[in-house]
């Protein structure tokens, strides 16, 4: 498994910082997400991805 405290996403954070904050900030990211969907907007930010291919 990878190390929780050194995978950092786009936002900075790393990975263990969402596993703890989840149960306290799911209901409002799902909320976001619904209206994300029923407004078809997206920010510019969120369009962007990074894909790195990872060796077996």
């Amino acid at each position: 498994a990878s190390n929780l405290y050194k995978a950092l996403g786009r936002d900075g954070l790393p990975a263990i910082v969402w596993q703890q904050l989840w149960p306290v900030l799911k209901h409002h990211i799902v909320a976001l997400f619904k209206l994300l969907l029923k407004t078809a907007t997206l920010s510019l930010e969120w369009r962007v991805a990074k894909i790195v291919p990872l060796r077996r």
